[in-house]
């Protein structure tokens, strides 16, 4: 039976919720700039600069959930070792 080594299934976790905020963030920022086109344009693709936008703010949004993730356990493990 094959396993995972100890350890291993932790980044594995957190590379997956970086990869799903990278594609959910993303989607959502290009339907926002969709809304905010004419109706006659939004069926057409999205421009260079509107998918750079959606990109930067897929960016940002993704940059803060890591951060909380690799803090949180952080700041767990340093209460456990001074209480």
């Amino acid at each position: 039976m094959l396993t995972y080594p100890q350890g291993l299934p932790a980044p594995l976790v957190g590379a997956m919720a970086e990869t799903a905020a990278v594609f959910v963030t993303y989607s959502a920022f290009q339907n926002v700039i969709r809304s905010f086109s004419p109706p006659s344009e939004r069926s057409h693709p999205l421009s260079i600069p509107q998918l750079g936008l959606a990109s930067a703010g897929a960016g940002f949004v993704t940059s803060f959930v890591l951060y909380v993730l690799q803090t949180l356990p952080l700041g767990l493990q340093s209460s456990d070792r001074y209480s």
